[in-house]
């Protein structure tokens, strides 16, 4: 009988049958396959921020290091993960940011974060959860932002918008340069911080195009979204780094 139970197991890991090590779940308890679609909506103006818990299902505790692959993204997004504590800009965490996960223990410090400046044209990315030692992947899943749940949203013609800034990263001042739809009503813009608290919110008037300077003497050191917002709805959205 020990050697039938040896001989199946020998045949399923030949074969690629292998027990998931995670049971990875949203925070309202929405299970993980290989693939979920996130619905982007327009109250999320621009900024999609999703956790993404993992629950340790073997009897071992399991180290393990993320990786972001951005499979088709839409014009003018853009995704940052926030793993171990840190929001990080690579496509993969540092070797001083690896998480070691006990067994039967839920880990829950990892999200997601997504810009868009258009919610109908869909985004694909693929996050792999690697093994420190040899990088070789433990566990993946694909993830769909789409305004559908087939992850296809219609693609429609986009409102014409870009914003553009410099020096980008800043320790004192920045300079916003934009440019906005001609039927824009009431423009402004937004930066927010990785939380989505609004820090700054500048109103623009005039010309279709124009620049701005910001003062970042006043915000911490880290990450933030600079917005284009049009009769209030986001629709360009680009990365600021502050470093003092």
């Amino acid at each position: 009988m020990k050697k039938l139970v040896l001989f199946i197991a020998s045949v399923a890991f030949g074969l690629g049958i292998q027990a998931q090590s995670f049971r990875l779940t949203t925070p309202e308890g929405t299970e993980i396959g290989s693939e979920v679609t996130f619905l982007l909506r327009p109250s999320d103006q621009g900024f999609k921020q999703e956790y993404i818990y993992m629950e340790n299902l073997t009897q071992e505790p399991i180290a393990v290091r993320m990786q972001i692959e951005k499979l088709d993204m839409s014009e003018g997004s853009d995704i940052v993960m926030c793993f171990a504590g840190n929001c990080l800009l690579d496509t993969i965490a540092p070797v001083t940011n690896i998480a070691t996960i006990e067994a039967g223990e839920r880990y829950e410090e990892f999200d997601l974060q997504y810009t868009y400046s258009d919610m109908r044209t869909p985004s694909t990315v693929k996050v792999n959860l690697l093994n420190p030692a040899d990088l070789t992947i433990i566990q993946s899943f694909i993830i769909h932002y789409s305004d559908t749940e087939s992850g296809l949203g219609e693609i429609t013609e986009n409102r014409q918008a870009s914003v553009n800034i410099y020096p980008n990263p800043v320790t004192t001042t920045t300079c916003i340069k934009y440019i906005m739809p001609k039927d824009c009503q009431s423009p402004s813009i937004i930066v927010k911080n990785m939380l989505g608290k609004e820090v700054k919110n500048v109103k623009i008037s005039g010309s279709q195009s124009g620049k701005v300077y910001i003062n970042t003497e006043d915000l911490s050191q880290g990450l933030y979204f600079c917005s284009i917002v049009c009769d209030n709805q986001t629709i360009a959205t680009k990365k600021i780094v502050v470093k003092h």
